[in-house]
């Protein structure tokens, strides 16, 4: 296999580089980035980051759940989640109340802010993934999801479980 130069490496060097780009872990970082250049280039407008945009739509779809639940349901770790619900509500987006299902928790729910937001951005995620798996064949998007979804063990659609 005679090997290409790419990313503005020489051919020279590319042979060593293979260690690194069969890697696991730069694979998915690479993901990670070329996924949050999509999502910026589509919807940045808007004014949220990814991590701010699952948050929201967490709060959308489930109303008054505590931080504590909501980051396990967006797979954050609870202080992370703070800081986002904390940057949400300065956006006036989220609203937090006295939680009722614990003595120091705090339920959140989108404002009707919140809500328009996420009913203009709906509409661009069929685009979204479209373009993220621009490459792939019907069959590769679902092997990709269930296979991602077995990788970390995530309860969802394409769950074995």
């Amino acid at each position: 296999m005679k090997l290409q130069p790419r990313d503005g490496v020489t051919t020279k060097h590319s042979h060593r580089l293979l260690e690194i780009k069969d890697s696991p872990v730069h694979l998915i970082r690479t993901a990670h980035r070329w996924i949050t250049a999509i999502f910026e280039a589509n919807v940045a407008y808007l004014g949220l980051t990814t991590a701010q945009f699952v948050m929201l739509w967490t709060i959308d779809l489930e109303p008054d759940l505590e931080q504590g639940e909501l980051a396990a349901l967006a797979g954050f770790d609870p202080a992370t989640t703070g800081g986002i619900i904390s940057r949400l509500e300065k956006l006036k987006l989220v609203k937090r109340k006295k939680g009722t299902r614990s003595r120091r928790g705090w339920a959140v729910r989108a404002t009707s802010m919140g809500h328009s937001y996420m009913k203009e951005v709906k509409p661009h995620l069929p685009h979204l993934r479209k373009e993220l798996f621009h490459r792939l064949t019907d069959a590769e998007q679902e092997v990709w999801m269930q296979l991602t979804t077995k990788l970390l063990g995530v309860a969802n659609s394409y769950s074995d479980t």
